[in-house]
């Protein structure tokens, strides 16, 4: 067997590093360089609406909300651009994490959040992997946060998460048993700004999953998916193994 690196190798994956940097950087100056007309067109149109109260037809107002509406949609696409920036430059400080336990505290913080829902949630205990205890949460409760609004409108809804040793890497699965997606979809699901179902009252941006897919490539693992109408997901994501601290 040849172990000798191959250079082609090499010099794709200099590029794909590359790349990678100019697409944050360039992620940085957009999101930054739109807000200032952004907040000037809210600005504006909060003042219009203040001047003519009372003066315009139904339609008039109807336009002004939906410019609002709007103004609105766009910044939180721009936030969503800056916090995939920041997770691409953030330094990891990889230390041992309590998966198990981290997954408890957010559920406890999903509950307070939606009451509403209350779906039965299995955590296989032991659970340990090696992160950045910041961007594993952030990545954890996406996960989490899908599981549990694509869940929430069936009967018996029930979410696990479980895991298992991989060579020196731990498989996490965090599976729903929810209204799934169609998987020849699959391929855009990490894409930014992607949506595959309108689910009431948690409507996003769609970003979630971009930003889950680059926090888990920092740690160097995959992030994939299984699952087909009807018969819920399945997210299985890989991070270095860890140890109880």
């Amino acid at each position: 067997m040849n172990s000798k690196p191959a250079s082609g190798q090499n010099e794709v994956s200099s590029e794909v590093t590359a790349m990678q940097q100019a697409l944050t950087s360039l992620t940085h100056v957009i999101s930054h360089d739109l807000r200032a007309p952004l907040r000037a067109i809210s600005g504006f149109t909060d003042l219009l609406q203040q001047q003519c109260a009372g003066k315009l037809d139904a339609d008039a107002e109807h336009y002004l909300q939906r410019i609002q509406q709007s103004t609105q949609r766009l910044n939180q696409m721009l936030e969503g651009l800056t916090r995939l920036a920041q997770v691409s430059q953030a330094e990891l400080r990889l230390v041992p994490v309590d998966i198990s336990a981290l997954c408890q505290l957010l559920v406890t913080e999903l509950t307070d959040r939606y009451p509403q829902w209350s779906p039965a949630v299995h955590i296989a205990p032991g659970l340990f992997a090696c992160a950045d205890p910041a961007l594993i949460r952030s990545a954890l409760l996406e996960l989490l946060g899908n599981a549990w609004k694509y869940s929430s409108n069936g009967h018996a809804a029930r979410i696990e998460v479980t895991g298992a040793g991989i060579g020196n890497q731990v498989e996490l699965c965090v599976r729903d048993n929810g209204i799934g997606f169609d998987l020849q979809f699959a391929r855009h699901l990490f894409a930014p700004f992607q949506h595959f179902h309108a689910a009431s009252g948690l409507d996003g941006i769609g970003m979630g999953l971009a930003i889950t897919q680059r926090i888990i490539s920092r740690h160097g693992g995959l992030l994939r998916v299984a699952t087909s109408p009807q018969q819920g997901a399945a997210f299985y994501c890989t991070l270095p193994a860890g140890n109880t601290p």
